[in-house]
């Protein structure tokens, strides 16, 4: 300690000390600087931080004796000449063993990451510096650059001399800037409200002095006239002062913009559009809490890290220096760091960041967060540690390639577009519903055996998102300018901070401001497809019980950047050990699950996947859903056939897709085909011409049989050719293909099981097949229940294709049993694949796939076929049995529900039709390619695929080129 006088203590100019102590020294950054014309009213104690710098500080020391330290050190110079340098580093090294000693003040680090020991980075500890009434609390001091101009701020946050006026939509600071012998005025940036910077927003008498949720904001920036000089190496303390008001931030500045520049980031070159690979991004990690376990922490930071995010900045509220944090945190800090870590907690805000402070004071990060980033990256996004950045943009290979590099390219298109007027883009949050299932043991085993993820179990999404409860004034949809759209959907944003001529503001949660008309004006909405955020806290579905009912869609993570997490956390040692030290629960922490129907168990999404077997779901763009369904209403308009009556091109693959080894892995078992709704027989002629035509059985000794039967019973058969000229097809050329297969076929009239019974017996397939084609018949319907149910009187008419289910008292009903093919299957065929399950039931589909909830959910289902009749719900009984299922209304209902079983589907049609107009054989409907159900004038089959199997799925999708014109 150097003894000081409380008088001005000047050094000459020619002073040998003052040349001592003002010549910098190449091993040390930071010699001491002073001017020997500045009074020195204050001893600026400092000590040395991690990164070399000296830090100043108040002290109680005086200054006494200035005058006899410079004769003496001059006087030891010219006596002993040869040792100057020596007494120069017993100088500085005296300087490195003072420390902070200044009234009772703790000891700082560094705003930035500094390499620690053996690489380490060490915490980012803030100044939480509070004004002498504990209302307000600055978070930190900063050096911004706006527009090339280096501004003095101050982030801060609570109760401060201020008034309002204009409205009151401007805000005046009623306190000075002071540093040194400077003073200066301050100005205030606060947060816009959705009525302007209103003085409703900033209400002091509330005895909680800080920002609360709801429209109480208090987190603002505030600017200090006075000079700044961001080159030297230390600044006195700079203290806001005012009436009954008073705050001293003696901490080192924050320097922005080129201050601090990551190793694998760049100043942005502002006004060029660049490749979608050349925009850097920083996340801003919104206060983190209520993390137990590693697992979620380590696959979500390095899930961003692959999707493309250059830098995290995590504001911890946990103790970042123990249990599971640490043990990943660690893994992200080095001299390449992606991270950097704040120190947020509780103790160390002393008191500030706490629960009532807006979700532990999230504005007063995100604000601090934009100051570092702007001019060091080009963009910043916030999210919380519940929410995963998620772009579905498409890679080269046309697949999506999940990186974020798209959507910052085209947000930074429309800054440029709108001259700078589009500081960001805006973007929506989907619920994840399957976070809230509670697997079972055997589930959770397999997705261990597999090396499944968390991201990956959680593959399912909502499928129209609802409004949280508080979306007002009519925004499911939005509709309307008064809509809030940035509480529709759960709203997220970005912000180009490329450009330093942009000044800073206060970011609120859903949107740069929480004006939604300078909102509207001030960012672009990027579409869903582009990007959107994974929200996996729902709250207002677990609580609201509509857990159950939601509608889901599945919404699987990219199996590129999946398999870059899967690699990282295998290869990595320090991941894990985490992983085995602090395991937490199997999910995510902070959500309790909840025992659901089994319908929603996804585990891992499709475990065949993981085997390398499964095919990716694709999801149609908006456009193509248009152009598609345009299509699709032009063609059915052309021939009521070409829905009705389709060519069923698919067929022609039918045998050699079978009998694939991911199929049939055993080449004896026989392939069963399930022909629910059998009729007169000829859905059942098909498959076995198909599979084995060595049996004899096809469309033409079908109809010859069906009229030998009539004449035998002495009558007619309506529509004996069946209602498509189904007669008319040609048999296979292959005749010598014997596969084994059984064909069980479903028929509920008794009349026409008879006529059924009789045909058999003349067409003798199992007779021809040697024993291996063999078409089993059962007067039985199919339904979602087991029982015995009534049926119109027309179930007696040979070959009536309006055989419906009718009221018990319905005069001349008949009684028929029925049963599930789950029940079927379980009894029938306990093991192997269900290679078809066809549906005919005239209406009763989505009853009869209902009862195959468990053979689908499964996947023993590898192809699914029914009928889609819009027409029979509009007529009377003993029609209208369509789309009476509860749940299963429209046709999109019973495809969705599908898609959430991994099936993909599609409308059958015809390749050309009478106007010569070539089509494509299939148009998809799974992935929003159809977004309404379609005007059928008819009716139409819908054929569908398990993605399990992927030869299967992908050749269905090869037949429904998505037509473009």
């Amino acid at each position: 300690r150097i003894p000081t006088s409380r008088s001005s203590c000047r050094l000459p100019a020619p002073s040998l000390s003052y040349l001592i102590l003002k010549r910098p020294r190449k091993s040390h950054k930071t010699a001491m600087r002073f001017r020997p014309s500045e009074p020195v009213r204050r001893n600026p104690v400092v000590h040395l931080s991690a990164d070399g710098n000296d830090h100043e500080g108040p002290s109680s020391l005086r200054h006494r004796g200035c005058r006899a330290i410079d004769v003496l050190i001059t006087f030891l110079l010219l006596f002993a000449g040869a040792f100057g340098v020596f007494l120069v580093d017993r100088t500085v090294k005296l300087r490195e063993t003072i420390k902070w000693d200044g009234d009772g003040a703790r000891g700082v680090e560094p705003n930035w990451n500094i390499d620690g020991p053996n690489g380490k980075k060490t915490l980012v500890t803030h100044a939480f510096a509070y004004s002498k009434d504990r209302k307000f609390v600055a978070t930190d001091r900063y050096f911004v650059n706006i527009d090339g101009e280096i501004k003095i701020a101050v982030v801060g946050d609570g109760n401060i001399p201020l008034e309002f006026y204009n409205g009151p939509k401007i805000v005046k600071a009623k306190f000075e800037c002071k540093m040194g012998e400077n003073t200066a005025r301050a100005h205030i940036v606060n947060m816009r409200g959705h009525k302007g910077n209103m003085k409703e927003h900033y209400d002091n008498k509330k005895k909680y002095p800080f920002s609360t949720n709801g429209d109480n904001f208090k987190t603002m920036i505030i600017y200090c006239e006075l000079p700044a000089e961001p080159s030297k190496q230390r600044h006195q303390p700079l203290i806001l002062q005012g009436k009954g008001f008073e705050l001293e931030i003696s901490t080192p500045f924050v320097r922005t913009d080129k201050a601090v520049a990551l190793n694998h980031m760049h100043i942005p070159k502002v006004g060029r559009i660049r490749p979608a690979e050349e925009y850097s991004s920083v996340m801003c990690l919104c206060p983190m809490y209520g993390i137990k376990g590693s697992r979620w922490l380590a696959e979500y930071i390095e899930y961003h890290k692959a999707a493309g995010i250059s830098h995290i900045h995590v504001y911890s509220y946990d103790d970042p220096n123990t249990g599971a944090l640490r043990s990943v945190l660690d893994e992200y800090q080095g001299s390449q760091a992606f991270m950097t870590l704040h120190d947020w907690t509780h103790k160390t805000s002393q008191g500030f960041t706490q629960g009532h402070t807006y979700e532990h004071a999230k504005w007063s990060a995100m604000t601090d967060c934009l100051l570092r980033t702007r001019g060091v990256a080009d963009f910043v996004l916030f999210n919380d540690i519940d929410e995963v950045v998620f772009s579905n943009s498409a890679g080269r290979n046309g697949k999506s390639s999940g990186l974020i590099g798209p959507a910052l390219r085209e947000c930074h298109r429309q800054h440029i577009k709108s001259s700078s007027t589009k500081l960001g883009c805006s973007y929506n949050s989907h619920t994840i519903t399957s976070v809230f299932t509670k697997l079972s043991p055997a589930e959770l085993e397999e997705e261990k055996a597999s090396n499944g993820l968390l991201l990956e179990r959680y593959s399912w999404e909502e499928k129209k998102p609802l409004c949280p409860y508080n979306c007002r004034n009519g925004c499911n949809p939005p509709t309307g300018k008064k809509c809030r759209k940035f509480h529709y959907g759960r709203q997220k944003y970005m912000m180009y901070t490329g450009d330093v001529s942009i000044p800073p503001l206060v970011p609120w949660t859903h949107a740069p401001w929480r004006d939604y008309d300078l909102a509207d004006s001030g960012v672009y909405i990027l579409p869903d497809e582009l990007i959107h955020v994974r929200h996996y806290q729902g709250h207002w579905y677990q609580n609201g019980n509509m857990l159950n009912t939601v509608k889901e869609t599945p919404s699987p993570l990219p199996k590129p950047l999946m398999d870059q997490v899967r690699t990282k956390l295998s290869e990595s040692v320090g991941l894990k050990r985490a992983l085995e030290l602090y395991p937490g629960k199997n999910g995510v922490d902070w959500i309790e699950p909840q025992i659901r129907d089994p319908v929603y168990h996804h585990r891992i999404g499709d475990a065949e996947k993981e085997r390398g077997k499964g095919m990716d779901r694709y999801t149609c763009t908006a456009k193509e859903a248009q152009t598609q369904e345009k299509r699709i209403e032009k063609r059915f308009k052309e021939w009521w056939s070409h829905s009705a009556c389709p060519d069923q091109v698919w067929m022609d693959s039918f045998a050699e897709l079978m009998r694939l080894p991911e199929v049939s892995p055993d080449e004896n078992t026989p392939i069963q085909v399930l022909d629910i709704g059998c009729n007169k027989g000829y859905t059942s002629s098909d498959f076995m011409d198909i599979l084995s035509p060595v049996s004899g059985f096809n469309a033409k000794t079908n109809h010859r049989a069906l009229n030998d039967v009539a004449r035998d019973m002495k009558t007619k058969f309506n529509r004996s050719c069946g209602a498509c000229g189904d007669c008319l097809k040609k048999p296979g050329n292959d005749r010598e293909r014997s596969e084994r297969v059984d064909i069980h076929c479903f028929e509920p009239s008794p009349a026409t099981f008879d006529v059924l019974n009789r045909m058999n017996a003349k067409l003798t397939p199992e007779v021809k097949s040697g024993g291996k084609a063999k078409w089993h018949i059962y007067n039985k319907g199919l339904h979602k229940t087991s029982g015995i149910l009534a049926w119109h009187q027309a179930c007696n008419t040979v070959g009536d294709e309006l055989c419906k289910i009718v009221s018990e008292d319905t005069p001349n009903s008949i009684k028929v049993e029925v049963t599930t093919v789950d029940e079927f299957v379980s009894s029938h065929i306990p093991k192997g694949p269900i290679h078809m399950l066809k549906v005919d039931a005239e209406g009763l589909d989505p009853d009869v796939l209902k009862g195959a909830t468990k053979v689908l959910t499964e996947k023993r289902a590898i192809m699914v076929m029914f009928e889609y009749n819009p027409g029979l719900r509009q007529k009377k009984p003993p029609y209208g049995m369509w789309g009476t299922s509860p749940g299963l209304t429209k046709l999109l209902d019973v495809t969705q529900w599908l898609d959430k079983l991994s099936y993909d589907c599609y409308l059958d049609s015809r390749v050309d039709g009478p106007k010569g107009i070539n089509a494509p054989p299939l148009y998809r409907i799974t992935g929003d390619c159809i977004r309404r159900d379609p005007h059928v004038p008819g009716w139409s089959n819908v054929i569908c695929a398990s993605r399990k199997y992927s030869k299967v799925a992908e050749r269905l999708m090869e037949l429904a080129k998505l037509v473009n014109g």
